[in-house]
């Protein structure tokens, strides 16, 4: 079924709007962590437009690592003028002035050498955040993404082309 309470898929837009999700509406992700730290190799992507926003709350996509005990969240926030990823101790951002935040955006992240990188594209112009530093170098990998929409404190937008991979050296 196309149908996810607070993501309705959009035939005309071919993606999922997302609207009010009541909290996080979770993806879950099968065997995409193990006993190994995760010092490179998990990559997602996907296209992003920005429907609107009320409130302050920033956060549409929530992605659950899990570093051998517990499951901690890395957030991806829209800006003014990008994205930026947010967790615990650190912040990385892709931002231009020449982003339309309400336009299609393309949205990539990884991790390479225990450092988290964001690239943010639009009509063939690509924007590369600074590698992280001084995160935990304890992930062991990703147990679920969490898709956050509210119409009275959060963002409302599009979604589509979901790809998340786990692969490793």
């Amino acid at each position: 079924s196309n149908q996810l309470v607070g993501a309705n898929y959009d035939a005309e837009a071919k993606s999922y709007k997302v609207t009010d999700t009541g909290g996080d509406l979770t993806v879950n992700l099968t065997d995409l962590h193990d006993d190994q730290i995760m010092i490179q190799g998990f990559t997602t992507e996907f296209w992003f437009r920005q429907i609107s926003q009320t409130g302050t709350e920033k956060t549409f996509l929530r992605i659950g690592s899990f570093d051998g005990n517990a499951v901690d969240y890395l957030n991806l926030q829209v800006m003014i003028n990008g994205i930026q990823l947010e967790w615990d101790n650190f912040v990385i951002h892709a931002t231009s002035s020449n982003l339309k935040m309400f336009d299609w955006l393309y949205i990539a992240l990884w991790r390479q050498e225990s450092s988290w990188h964001l690239l943010v594209g639009q009509n063939n112009q690509y924007y590369l955040s600074s590698p992280s530093t001084n995160t935990p170098d304890n992930m062991r990998g990703i147990g679920n993404l969490m898709l956050r929409a509210s119409n009275v404190d959060g963002i409302q937008y599009y979604i589509r082309d979901i790809f998340v991979s786990n692969g490793r050296e």
